[in-house]
């Protein structure tokens, strides 16, 4: 007995003795219980007629008109300023113009949360509500982004017209190229042609040059053997008809040998001299098609690089709700009434105590 009163804190000690609020809280135990019991029904029917919130979520992919030399794309308009214009012009008046709308529903700018993912061009905006309001809130998330499209668009207007400005050009260079090619291969043929008449004209020369030296070496002995057998006139005139004979077959084959010799090896220098420059002609216009092909291939992969801001994700809802369960809003629900239920009971206790205290002293 002894014993327990050593233990027990002296009555006027202001120190709390962990029995007494052991002994005040098994006292109070149905208060605490009760109170438990009833804060975790409250929370839990809460949690039952709470509507269930889904996340919304629209994203939009910047568009790009160039890379740069390392590779990284060249954005018409930073993601971090595409924000910008959504949270200050494009929701706010989407918002407005649906509220005006439609007077039963009721938003704030600040329900509608843009971010971008880490290291990319792609711009989102985020929603939390309950699927009763989800057509509003696509409406909104859709609209927001299409006015980012419609704006980014006119931006990109510009350097895509100078793409496919560039584009054509080179076509049209191409084009060109390619006709004075054909032009080029055209005059070749044509010098092939004369070369190979040439060749023939050679051939023909030489045949004819053959049969004249043939008949003046048939004709030679005849005229010798007339010279020692001249006896009349007659014979005379058939020896001078035969001289002429011969001596105009040598003119002739002398002619025949010149033009062999000179006038023809003169006009197949000419012609190959002529076939050089188509030559050189048809390499240099073979550069320019060659450069001109880089020039369109680099412009053609410009202009396909180049991407309009576009939706790359039209508003949908979350397969799953957000926000705590059911359970979570249970469990919470029955720790604050315990808590505030100890609370009550150590107070209640204290207050007490405090009376009786005060009327011992007046006593």
């Amino acid at each position: 007995m002894n014993n327990i009163n050593q233990e027990r804190p002296p009555e006027n000690s202001d120190e709390i003795s962990l029995y007494e609020i052991y002994a005040t809280l098994r006292q109070k135990r149905r208060i605490i219980i009760g109170a438990t019991i009833a804060f975790a029904m409250l929370a839990g029917a809460y949690s039952f007629i709470r509507p269930t919130n889904y996340t919304y979520q629209a994203c939009a992919g910047m568009g790009i008109f160039g890379r740069e030399q390392n590779g990284q794309p060249i954005l018409i308009d930073s993601p971090q300023s595409a924000m910008a214009q959504l949270d200050n012009v494009y929701i706010p008046s989407v918002v407005d113009s649906v509220l005006n709308g439609q007077n039963k529903i009721n938003f704030d700018t600040k329900q509608f949360k843009t971010f971008s993912p880490k290291d990319s061009s792609i711009v989102c905006i985020k929603t939390d509500a309950p699927k009763r309001l989800g057509d509003s809130v696509s409406q909104i998330q859709n609209a927001a982004l299409q006015r980012l499209v419609s704006d980014n668009a006119r931006i990109a207007a510009v350097p895509k017209a100078s793409a496919e400005a560039n584009v054509k050009q080179l076509q049209a260079t191409a084009q060109t190229l390619s006709t004075k090619i054909a032009n080029v291969l055209d005059q070749e043929h044509t010098v092939n042609s004369e070369l190979a008449l040439l060749k023939t004209k050679d051939t023909v020369l030489q045949n004819q040059g053959s049969r004249m030296a043939q008949e003046i070496d048939r004709m030679r002995p005849l005229v010798k053997k007339g010279i020692h057998n001249v006896h009349n006139d007659s014979t005379a005139l058939t020896m001078m008809i035969q001289n002429n004979q011969v001596a105009q077959e040598q003119q002739q084959l002398f002619k025949v040998e010149m033009e062999r010799s000179v006038a023809l090896p003169k006009e197949q220098v000419a012609l190959l001299n002529k076939m050089n420059t188509l030559k050189r002609q048809e390499n240099d216009l073979n550069a320019q098609v060659a450069a001109n092909a880089a020039q369109m291939g680099l412009a053609e992969a410009s202009l396909k690089a180049l991407q309009t801001t576009h939706v790359v994700r039209p508003s949908s809802p979350s397969i799953e709700p957000v926000g705590p369960g059911k359970a979570v809003f249970i469990v919470l629900g029955a720790l604050i009434g315990l808590m505030l239920s100890v609370f009550y009971a150590l107070l209640a206790h204290a207050l007490t105590s405090g009376k009786d205290e005060m009327q011992g002293k007046h006593g």
